[in-house]
């Protein structure tokens, strides 16, 4: 693997993390987006990192910055696992969520052009917490929890029913971003119900 921290262009080494969630976010080093959310990681570090999770930065062209948690994927091969990813020709601002088992990443969710007003980072500390519990809110699933059976499920928010396989997770609503920090039910409120 050709991925490298974008600073110190050493390895990053996927098999040196623990196994769990990973949560890439594809932006350019300076763009509005990462200014605004990476002040939030510094913050949140190491509570993303006791909840069994990673959070990165990700691009495909070289640049120079003096960021830790900038990598640089100019192959694009962590990038490609998300086939939304795939099909930008110029890769924009992506929310990009992986689980990591051993030294293989499985792509289970993608946000595109996620808003920079909002809190992704907070979000994404949601997700890890989400991930973990196994338990319905109030007979709701929230986004990121894994789906516990192969049916179809309703957004309690605007009614739209998707299938989804069980041991992938809820996502966000793709019709009424629920889910999301500024949808009508948040990352941290269920609204995903079977039918």
């Amino acid at each position: 693997m050709s991925v490298v921290f974008l600073n110190s262009k050493t390895d990053f080494d996927i098999s040196s993390y623990q196994d769990g969630i990973i949560i890439l976010f594809t932006s350019k080093v300076n763009s509005p987006f990462a200014n605004s959310q990476l002040p939030i990681l510094a913050e949140k570090k190491s509570e993303i990192e006791s909840l069994a999770g990673q959070v990165f930065f990700i691009t495909d062209t070289e640049e120079a910055t003096d960021n830790e948690f900038f990598l640089l994927d100019s192959q694009r091969e962590i990038i490609n696992l998300s086939t939304r990813a795939t099909n930008q020709k110029n890769l924009g601002d992506n929310l990009i969520v992986y689980r990591k088992t051993g030294d293989k990443l499985e792509h289970l969710e993608t946000k595109e052009n996620p808003e920079k007003d909002s809190d992704w980072i907070t979000a994404s500390v949601d997700f890890l917490k989400n991930y973990q519990d196994p338990e319905i809110d109030d007979g709701y699933w929230k986004w990121g929890q894994v789906v516990p059976e192969t049916a179809e499920y309703l957004c309690k928010d605007c009614g739209y029913i998707e299938e989804f396989a069980q041991g992938s997770v809820f996502p966000i609503c793709e019709v009424c971003l629920a889910g999301e920090p500024s949808g009508p039910s948040t990352s941290a409120e269920g609204y995903w119900e079977k039918v």
